[in-house]
């Protein structure tokens, strides 16, 4: 397992009898002492049978059957018997029409309680503890003509070509791109994590191109955030102070606070003495930040931050995270999958392809005006339609390839023909309800169709139904043709 702390990064893997062992996924208090997990390692059953059975029993423990985490564990590795009692039947619904209410499970408070938010983002931040936690002045980096070729079975696999990129002291900069285009690769060099195979890494006028990780400096949290699971939530972010180049110039009493500092920040100032299979995926997330800013780094560096987050939550992680960035006032870059993400967040966006920088830019200008048919296909997925058809040839744009790329909401509807406008008639297909937008499907009457997306308080004043017919309006300048070549190159 690997485990990432401001300035010091190393490897290891975890015991089961290191110290207490929790078992938060069938129940967040369950707990097995490190002699019994001692017992169960010693078992003859392979690790996959208990990742079957593990998977087996969270199954039917949402069923409530198994109450009794620690006696059923024991009963199967240690031999042991079952304490005899009557199980606890799932249960039946809808309850039969004769049913008296005494039948029906109590509804407790928990059950109808409302939605709590992962993190407050409205949240004052405590300018006190920010002086304490903030970086020591932002820091420039640059990377200069940088490659990076691996070794594979098939020869030399060359993942980054000739980047040069340069990120403003404080800016929060995303690396976007398809799997493989070599975001993740070159985070890991900035980090010191892969030696460049050409080119340098520059921190302000510092080269930093051959200084080994643990001189960087550098925050690093990884996708799946790399936690102790043996260890409790205070003592993971305490690592990085305890172990890296800082030890011996921190008191115990020194570390402490600065750990409670930093749990108070991240808003998990109750859950030090938790560990990380007891808390949830945001929480994980949180204190792996706190982790790596807990030596004061001069970059912090992020890598899917939010890519194992359920949507609600991502949501409301991205603002906090990109408040408590600016607070702080530390160079970040993070690598995302997620285009609305990097818009959302990001001071300054970097699109990557097959190991090369396509476009670079504020978020908006990449949108806006991207500079080539992939770039405007990944931000924005738009539609594709011949450059022949006739919504195209109305609309006044001209082009000698065979396709056009328009986006959905660069469309104009009209209820009625507008004579003094470049307009195409066409029918309404489907209108599907997507929460804050309405997504439309149309066909023109060349068979050609297209969707296009609409604002819900547009839609409730003038709604659509299918089979209505309207008129659609293209505008050339938001237009980009394209080849099948142009996508590959």
């Amino acid at each position: 397992m690997a485990l990432a702390s401001a300035g010091h990064i190393s490897f290891t893997g975890s015991s089961p009898a290191a110290g207490l062992c929790s078992c938060s996924s069938f129940s967040e208090t369950s707990q097995v002492t490190a002699g019994e997990c001692l017992i169960i390692g010693k078992s003859s059953v392979r690790a996959s049978h208990w990742t079957s059975q593990s998977a087996s029993r969270r199954s039917v423990q949402c069923n409530g059957i198994f109450s009794d985490l620690k006696g059923n564990l024991l009963s199967k590795f240690k031999g042991g018997k079952r304490e005899s009692g009557t199980r606890k039947q799932p249960p039946i619904w809808p309850p039969p029409e004769d049913a008296d209410e005494s039948d029906q499970e109590d509804v407790t408070d928990e059950d109808v309680a409302p939605y709590v938010p992962e993190v407050n983002k409205d949240a004052e931040l405590d300018e006190s503890v920010l002086k304490e936690i903030a970086s020591k002045g932002a820091t420039e980096v640059r990377v200069v003509d940088v490659d990076k070729v691996f070794l594979t079975s098939q020869g030399e696999k060359k993942v980054v070509r000739g980047v040069s990129l340069r990120v403003e002291a404080g800016q929060l900069v995303a690396l976007v791109g398809p799997s493989g285009s070599g975001k993740t690769t070159l985070l890991r060099m900035i980090a010191g994590l892969e030696p460049t195979s050409a080119g340098k890494v520059y921190f302000n006028d510092e080269d930093l191109t051959n200084v080994c990780v643990q001189d960087r400096d550098v925050g690093f949290m990884f996708q799946s955030y790399a936690l102790f699971k043996h260890m409790t939530v205070a003592a993971n972010v305490a690592y990085g102070l305890s172990t890296s180049k800082r030890k011996g110039t921190l008191t115990p009493g020194q570390i402490k606070k600065r750990v409670d500092d930093l749990l108070s920040l991240v808003q998990l100032s109750e859950y030090g003495e938790r560990y990380p299979p007891q808390l949830s995926g945001g929480q994980r997330q949180r204190v792996a930040l706190a982790r790596a800013l807990a030596t004061e780094p001069r970059l912090l560096l992020l890598d899917e931050p939010f890519g194992a987050l359920d949507v609600v939550v991502r949501q409301e992680l991205r603002t906090w995270v990109k408040k408590l960035q600016k607070a702080l006032n530390i160079t970040t870059i993070f690598v995302t999958h997620d285009q609305d993400e990097a818009l959302e967040m990001a001071d300054y966006m970097v699109v990557f392809h097959r190991g090369r920088i396509l476009q670079e830019g504020p978020p908006f200008e990449v949108y806006e005006r991207p500079n080539s048919a992939f770039v405007m296909n990944f931000i924005s997925d738009p539609n594709v339609i011949p450059a022949t058809c006739l919504a195209v040839r109305r609309s006044g744009f001209r082009t000698t390839k065979p396709y056009v790329l328009v986006r959905p909401d660069d469309l104009t509807i009209f209820y009625e023909e507008k004579l003094d406008l470049p307009t195409t008639p066409a029918t309404v297909i489907e209108v599907n309800n997507m929460g804050p937008e309405v997504l439309c499907e149309i066909k023109y009457d060349d068979d050609v169709t297209l969707e296009f997306n609409r604002q819900r308080y547009d839609f409730e004043e003038q709604p659509l139904e299918v089979g209505q017919r309207v008129h659609l309006q293209l505008k050339p300048l938001l237009l980009k043709a394209f080849s099948e070549e142009d996508l590959k190159a």
